[in-house]
């Protein structure tokens, strides 16, 4: 049954070796997460957790990351894992069509701290973690999150379950029991995009996931065939029974996930379906020298699918601005850049921001196939006074066919953090760059 092979599949893979290009792409995304979390501490909502955690009497052996405190590793991945999403800067990953690494890093930290795992382990797990969201992602195909559901949480769950399981010294059945646990405590819609509600998705898919995990280590019981039948929750979530469920098992780790496709490093603090438009302006405005009060109009088409997240044309908060084509395409045209500050009530207020959100038209282009912002093409069209200029963007900026580099991760690393004292920043990267080493966790904690 599905849920037995992935579990001995999962176990086996713990036990065994890991390749080297598997724990640097580990790596990298957790200095990824790590410096979008650190961005994201002083939001609102991130706040507001932090009174939460306070009000319950929060206390324990975890970091809480960038601020002086500590707690439990349930409200550590809590804290942490909405922080990691707060400004919507972390990574996606086009198999689930969602967020892995801001649930997935923050209860791997959590728990690795709990327990003192060292880096190599918690670098090992991160691998596993996502293994197991990529076999879930293909397992319920495109119609989960058409049909509302946000796997960022409904399926990062189960990748943080299983991270933090390992952790925690989890056997298959202990690992098969965590799931059945995890599903009760699966959730999360699109229709909260553009609200705190979104990065409490991942906080709570990293809570619960460590949750999960630990109870199942108290001999707390769950279902062991969770992804299994009509009644698993695989087949409620959209799953189909036959060739899929197959080929999504037989691809757990031909390659590792984390290497092909991989997780794809945002350059903007903004939903993943605006930035192909981006990458386009930016392309076009650079090659012609044209400055956005050259530019009196842009057209972006949308192909079927990719165009969901994007609920807000006419943006009025922080949160509804990310999720707006319009406002980031004006932010790009008005200040020549999209940024942190891009999305502040102050900036998206301005009479030229309003302005320059209304030189922005959107377009379908029909397709018999389905797509997200991390898949198919884009087609951008600029109009200025000598007449327009068309762009099809077909590279997913952070993907592997136009992949981040080392240096850009850590120019995005250093300016998430900026608000550090001097030399912070710094030292802070070049321990999370050693993180292969087998120094504990506790020891690179921001």
């Amino acid at each position: 049954m599905f849920t037995t092979k992935l579990a001995e599949k999962v176990v086996s893979a713990w036990k065994a070796k890991i390749s080297q290009p598997a724990l640097k792409a580990a790596q990298d995304g957790v200095i990824d997460t790590v410096a979008a979390a650190l961005g994201g501490v002083t939001e609102h909502s991130v706040q507001v957790a932090l009174k939460y955690v306070a009000a319950t009497g929060g206390s324990g052996d975890s970091k809480l990351w960038g601020v002086n405190q500590r707690s439990n590793m349930f409200d550590a991945a809590f804290v942490n894992g909405m922080a990691a999403h707060a400004i919507d800067f972390d990574d996606s990953f086009p198999v689930m069509r969602g967020h892995p690494s801001s649930s997935l890093v923050p209860a791997i930290f959590a728990v690795g701290e709990h327990v003192g795992a060292n880096g190599h382990n918690c670098l090992k797990s991160y691998v596993l973690g996502i293994e197991v969201v990529a076999t879930l992602g293909r397992a319920v195909g495109k119609g989960h999150y058409l049909a509302g559901w946000h796997p960022t949480s409904t399926l990062g769950v189960f990748g943080a379950t299983t991270a933090a399981a390992l952790l925690l010294g989890a056997d298959e059945e202990q690992l098969r029991n965590a799931w059945g646990i995890a599903a009760s405590n699966s959730c999360g819609i699109i229709k909260n995009f553009g609200t705190m509600t979104k990065p409490m998705h991942t906080g709570s898919a990293a809570r619960n996931g460590v949750l999960s995990a630990w109870l199942s280590m108290q001999s707390f019981t769950g279902c062991q065939t969770v992804f299994d039948d009509a009644e698993g929750i695989l087949a409620m979530y959209g799953a189909q029974p036959g060739p899929e469920l197959f080929n999504a098992m037989q691809k757990f780790g031909t390659p590792w996930a984390i290497i092909a496709p991989g997780l794809y490093k945002k350059s903007w603090p903004s939903c993943y379906a605006n930035h192909k438009p981006l990458a386009g302006l930016f392309a076009i405005m650079k090659e012609h020298g044209l400055t956005g009060q050259d530019i009196s109009h842009v057209d972006v088409g949308f192909l079927p699918g990719v165009e969901k997240p994007l609920l807000y044309m006419d943006p009025r908060t922080t949160e509804e601005a990310k999720f707006s084509i319009e406002a980031n395409i004006g932010a790009a045209l008005l200040d020549g850049e999209v940024s942190l500050a891009s999305f502040e009530i102050e900036h998206l207020d301005r009479p030229a921001m309003r302005a320059a959100m209304k030189k922005v038209t959107r377009f379908d282009m029909p397709s018999e196939t389905t797509f997200s912002g991390t898949t198919g093409y884009t087609d951008i069209v600029v109009h200025t006074a000598d007449g327009k200029i068309e762009r099809r963007i077909e590279a997913t900026p952070g993907s592997l066919e136009d992949p981040m580099d080392d240096a850009h991760l850590e120019r995005k690393f250093k300016d998430c953090t900026a608000w550090m004292p001097f030399g912070e920043s710094g030292l802070l990267f070049d321990r999370l760059r050693s993180l292969t080493a087998d120094q504990g966790i506790k020891t690179v904690q921001p």
